[in-house]
């Protein structure tokens, strides 16, 4: 199977623009994995952020796991906590 990376960075932006938690989530992943693009842990945050705003729960999952790593507790709690 042929993955376009591209073409589906596009198509979550334009998601996002509508408001889908979800697509905010995919692009995230992309950033964090570099489908597409250069690895971008910044806009990676940012853009889970926004998700877990919108309600995404394995967004609110993932900055968790973020801050946990990042040796936060209680943050990391925190995102646990609203899930």
């Amino acid at each position: 199977m042929i993955q376009d990376y591209t073409k589906a960075l596009e198509l979550f932006h334009r998601a996002a623009g509508l408001g889908h938690a979800g697509a905010y989530n995919s692009i995230a992943y992309c950033y964090h994995y570099g489908y597409s693009v250069e690895v971008d842990k910044k806009k990676a945050e940012h853009y889970f952020e926004l998700a877990a705003m919108l309600g995404n729960e394995t967004a609110r999952h993932n900055l968790g796991n973020n801050e946990y790593r990042a040796g936060n507790i209680i943050r990391a709690l925190k995102h646990y906590i609203n899930l």
